[in-house]
């Protein structure tokens, strides 16, 4: 479409319609051709229901998804909002669009500076760069509320893409990223998270994990870095090996210097 030649930025609602269409997929690639080069996210991906990654169309599977669905509490089951006014909706579907809005807002104005200095954009990562972990699900909304706050009060947060499903490249992509932060934050529940194809522990395991070596490895060549930990107060419904993540957490974090393990309400934590 004509229209693509000019447009600042591609929102994709991903649906399973979306990826089954030619002419959808068409666009995104016309779009990634125009845009290619960009140091900066102008796509952005929101989730009407959830759809695994090897379901989405290849170009996307990189960015951030914004998911617009909610989890049934009874069935444990992931569906559409229906009710967008419920307190569910309020909570969770609003807060992600607030986050769409301002991710948006955020690029215009990395693509209104590089417009204005030749071209050349701005180096984002010269500001304080922070690795806010991947979470389980459980603390996904607590992991957005801060990753907002950092972002408003001027901070880079990584990842700022999705992390890749197998082992390999995942403790690739995690390392890198951490190696650009100057702090890592880490929020631990009672979900242990997923756990990538041929790993054995979970991505929320293996980032606290290479966040650890990384914080040894700056702290022998004299460069800033701190980890920040924080654990949630009810922990009824964590499973056995949660639990015993937890502990080893305690037990590590205890001998090393730099890092701190919190547990306590979140706006203390904040």
């Amino acid at each position: 479409a004509p229209a693509m030649d000019n447009a600042a930025i591609l929102v994709a609602v991903l649906t399973k319609d979306f990826v089954q269409s030619g002419r959808c997929l068409d666009l995104v690639e016309q779009f990634n051709k125009n845009t290619s080069g960009s140091s900066f996210s102008r796509v952005f991906k929101v989730l009407k229901s959830p759809l695994t990654l090897h379901e989405q169309p290849p170009r996307l599977r990189d960015s951030i998804g914004y998911e617009m669905y909610q989890l049934d509490a009874e069935t444990g089951e992931m569906k559409e909002y229906a009710d967008f006014f419920s307190q569910e909706a309020e909570k969770q579907y609003w807060m992600k669009l607030v986050d769409l809005a301002y991710d948006i807002h955020e690029s215009l104005v990395l693509l209104k500076q590089g417009q204005t200095k030749g071209g050349n954009v701005k180096n984002i990562f010269k500001r304080k760069t922070i690795y806010l972990a991947e979470t389980g699900h459980d603390l996904s909304v607590q992991r957005n509320i801060i990753r907002r706050e950092l972002q408003r009060h001027g901070f880079v947060v990584l990842p700022n893409h999705t992390l890749p499903q197998r082992l390999g490249d995942l403790e690739r992509e995690v390392k890198k990223d951490v190696e650009m932060c100057t702090m890592s934050i880490h929020l631990i529940g009672s979900a242990y998270g997923e756990i990538p194809e041929d790993g054995d522990r979970s991505i929320v395991d293996i980032q606290n994990k290479i966040a650890a070596e990384v914080a040894v490895a700056k702290r022998q060549s004299k460069e800033e870095f701190s980890r920040l930990i924080w654990v949630a107060q009810n922990l009824k419904n964590a499973s056995d090996r949660q639990k015993s993540f937890i502990e080893t957490i305690r037990r590590d974090t205890e001998a090393q210097e730099g890092a701190e393990i919190l547990q306590n309400p979140l706006e203390d934590f904040k």
